[in-house]
């Protein structure tokens, strides 16, 4: 059933066909093919894809960075910053590829610039969608691409609520009241994109900068403080190369 709701085409999701009608319209879904595969879903005949030998937990200490945002699975174009800390290249910066392929350059457009803030789309596999243009995410092993993340930051404000409630519009009373959204709370970070309006975009949905003229997102990088770059005198070359 969570398949089915979560198939990529939007003809084939299971609840774009059932909408929230009966258990008739769920079954009738492309997914479940004429009602055979929900039959044996309902009459549990249909075999687990994992059972687990023995209870397993994570460690404590790998779940430091969880939160309960939406933020990570929400997807969409976050802000990124051309990152030389880790590489340390005597380079201007990291040039575009027409693909996801380290030697497809594209040297007819200007390339990305150390600390150069930019919009894009984790691809997933080390590279990252600019357009319709490709960047590496690490060099010779080491990160050049970091997500600029927002601190849900609450010293200021000290509201007595446990995070920020997403918008679905740029109105601050147009709020996400939908029971399965899990809110930034406060302490959580958050991947978006700065509008510049005093609003940060997180996929289809928004959340304030800023609430009765208090800053409540604050912007940092995901590892150690803002680098500082210097380009002056820097040779034309590319990627550590």
């Amino acid at each position: 059933l969570m398949l089915a709701m979560l198939q990529k085409l939007p003809d084939q999701r299971c609840l774009a066909v059932a909408g929230l009608h009966d258990w008739a319209h769920v079954k009738a879904a492309p997914f479940f093919g004429g009602n055979v595969l929900f039959s044996k879903l309902l009459h549990r005949q249909l075999r687990p894809p994992v059972v687990p030998n023995v209870e397993e937990y994570m460690p404590e200490d790998e779940l430091c960075d969880v939160g309960l945002s939406d933020a990570e699975e929400l997807g969409g174009e976050a802000e990124w910053v051309v990152d030389n800390r880790w590489l340390r290249a005597s380079t201007c910066g990291i040039a575009y590829r027409r693909t996801r392929v380290l030697d497809d350059w594209d040297f007819g457009i200007e390339p990305a610039t150390w600390g150069e803030h930019i919009l894009g789309l984790d691809c997933g596999d080390g590279w990252l969608a600019v357009g319709n243009r490709f960047l590496p995410m690490r060099v010779h092993k080491q990160p050049v691409l970091t997500m600029r993340r927002y601190l849900a930051d609450n010293a200021e404000l000290q509201a007595a609520t446990d995070g920020i409630v997403y918008r679905r519009s740029k109105q601050l009373d147009d709020r996400d009241t939908n029971a399965t959204t899990a809110h930034p709370r406060w302490g959580d970070l958050v991947a978006g994109t700065d509008e510049g309006d005093g609003w940060l975009r997180v996929a289809d949905r928004y959340l304030p900068m800023e609430v009765d003229g208090i800053k409540v997102l604050a912007p940092i990088l995901a590892v150690g403080s803002e680098p500082e770059f210097n380009d002056s005198a820097v040779p034309i070359t590319w990627d550590g190369g």
